[in-house]
């Protein structure tokens, strides 16, 4: 996988953890101010959390700062997949000089007939043609 789509990938990624973990983080503290009571559909389905309203209040107040951690880690990720692009997407329009493709010479390691990317000398990656 290159590094750009790697990238695209850790920022997709982390925005849907952070929208996930950002709603939970609402349901948590809605539940534990007694807004949503105890139900089988919004909130933890832990068995200890279903047996009261006082029990189901507690456990969501506890959720509330590891939900508010997963949603920063989520946002962690898409910032550093956002500055990743960004920073790759600037590289290369400041006209650094592109990577040459040439075909794999016979000791490379190559299986099938592609391009292989070289930079310095070294392999870097292998484009498969069909």
């Amino acid at each position: 996988m290159g590094s750009e789509h790697a990238s695209v990938v850790l920022a997709v990624l982390g925005w849907w953890f952070t929208a996930l973990s950002t709603l939970l983080v609402v349901v948590c503290v809605l539940a534990s101010r007694g807004s949503i009571h105890v139900n089988r559909y919004f909130g933890l389905k832990l068995p200890a959390l279903l047996q009261s309203d006082s029990a189901w209040r507690k456990g969501h107040a506890a959720a509330i700062v590891p939900s508010a951690a997963m949603a920063a880690v989520g946002l962690t990720c898409a910032i550093i997949g956002i500055r990743g692009q960004s920073a790759r997407s600037s590289s290369a329009s400041r006209g650094r000089p592109r990577r040459a493709l040439r075909a794999p010479s016979p000791g490379d390691r190559a299986d099938r007939i592609g391009l292989t990317a070289h930079s310095a000398g070294a392999p870097i990656m292998h484009i498969m043609s069909e």
